[in-house]
C-alpha cells in the first residue's frame, strides 16, 4: 500500500474492520437525525455538522498527546466531562484505535519521550496492550496515562 507504514505494519484486516464499522456508525448518526429533524435542510446542517466534527476530532487527537491528556489520573472535572462528552460520538474511538495503531506502526517524534521512535510491526496481542506511561511536566510532578483503547 504504497509504503505507508499504517498499512504495511499494522493488520490489515483490523484496519479494514475499524474503518467500515466507523462508516457504518456515521451512517446510523445520520439516519437518526434524518428520522428526528422534519426539515430536510435542518437535517442536512446537522449532518454536515457531525461530518466536520469528525474531521476536526481526527485532525486533533490523531497526534495523542491531547489523548493522553484526557486520560491523565488527575484530570480535572472538566476534562472528565470532555470525556464523557466525546465518548458518545463513534469518530472519538475510531480516533483512539488509530493513534494507538499509528503510534505502533509508524515511525514518530515521541514529544513526551522527547525522541524518534521508530514504528514496529502491530500485531494481534497489541490489541490487547495496556501502555502505562509516567512523564514528568515543567512544574515536576509525575503522571501515568493508561492505554487509549
Amino acid at each position: 500500500m504504497f509504503n505507508i507504514k499504517f498499512w504495511s505494519n499494522a493488520l490489515i484486516w483490523f484496519d479494514f474492520v475499524v474503518l467500515v464499522v466507523n462508516g457504518f456508525t456515521i451512517g446510523l448518526v445520520a439516519f437518526c437525525i434524518a428520522a428526528a429533524v422534519s426539515h430536510k435542510n435542518l437535517g442536512m446542517s446537522l449532518i454536515y455538522g457531525f461530518v466536520l466534527y469528525s474531521i476536526v476530532m481526527q485532525w486533533l487527537f490523531s497526534g495523542g498527546y491531547i489523548l493522553e491528556l484526557l486520560y491523565m489520573d488527575t484530570a480535572t472535572t472538566i476534562v472528565k466531562v470532555l470525556k464523557v462528552i466525546f465518548n458518545l460520538y463513534p469518530s472519538y474511538h475510531f480516533t483512539k484505535i488509530f493513534a494507538d495503531i499509528s503510534r505502533t506502526a509508524d515511525s514518530h517524534f515521541d514529544t513526551l519521550q522527547n525522541r524518534y521512535v521508530e514504528g514496529r510491526p502491530f500485531g494481534f496481542d497489541d490489541l490487547f496492550y495496556r501502555r502505562s506511561q509516567s512523564f514528568q511536566l515543567p512544574f515536576k510532578r509525575s503522571y501515568t496515562l493508561p492505554n487509549c483503547i
